[in-house]
């Protein structure tokens, strides 16, 4: 009977520990495989990023990354859209958004005068209206948003873009007309993660997610500026 009583017991130690192995087992397997699956998932996410990062370093963009998609704003101040406008694309003398009268101001009245419109992109209820004042080789574009049914009056807005066809005009760096492509790179790759060059219209140009500086290239040499507020 004693003998019995003491098989029993032993084979009920001897599951008790199989138990216990068991749970062991299955819970080191579960600590160990997690952190396996997330750096397999991170290993991934990095293949990505260098792929993406490769194509965007073609040919076509002579070597340098456009940033463009993935703007990083942290590094300017708090106030960067009225300091940025104030001084880094500034075209002519001109800063993006400034106003008409300021224009006036520095070249006097315009040679000539265009306005266009049409309804918002972003809501129908509102006309963009469009006014560009032309001087010599020089072309200052202004934008007005105006509610529906009413009619662009005297203040037409503020700058919107700047163009120059003429080395008499320079850049807050100071590119004009006819310098060269790395001129223009020496000044501006400094401070910006890449630029990017399009081969099918000969442009080099740099933004910073709110504002673009545009370079047209022809044999080498800038042909053309633009300096303007990108439209979201």
């Amino acid at each position: 009977m004693i003998v019995t009583n003491l098989t029993k017991i032993i084979i009920a130690v001897l599951v008790v520990i199989l138990v216990i192995a068991a749970v062991v087992v299955g819970l080191t397997y579960l600590l160990t495989a997690r952190p396996d699956f997330e750096r397999t998932e991170t290993e991934e996410a990095l293949d990505f990023t260098a792929s993406e990062y490769d194509s965007r370093t073609d040919n076509e963009s002579h070597g340098f990354a456009d940033s463009s998609e993935d703007p990083d704003l942290s590094q300017y101040p708090l106030d960067y859209e009225e300091s940025q406008y104030s001084r880094e694309f500034e075209l002519a003398g001109i800063n993006l958004a400034d106003s008409y009268e300021t224009v006036q101001q520095t070249y006097g009245q315009p040679l000539s005068r265009k306005v266009t419109s049409e309804k918002s992109i972003h809501n129908p209820d509102y006309i963009c209206y469009w006014t560009s004042w032309y001087y010599d080789d020089l072309e200052v574009l202004f934008m007005k948003v105006e509610e529906n049914g009413q009619q662009l009056g005297k203040d037409i807005g503020n700058v919107f873009a700047i163009k120059v066809v003429s080395e008499d005009y320079a850049t807050h760096r100071g590119i004009r007309v006819g310098d060269t492509v790395s001129q223009a790179l020496e000044s501006y790759n400094q401070e910006y993660e890449g630029a990017c060059f399009s081969q099918d219209n000969d442009e080099l140009f740099f933004e910073d997610g709110l504002n673009c500086i545009r370079f047209s290239v022809k044999e080498e040499r800038i042909s053309e500026i633009l300096a303007s507020q990108i439209l979201n």
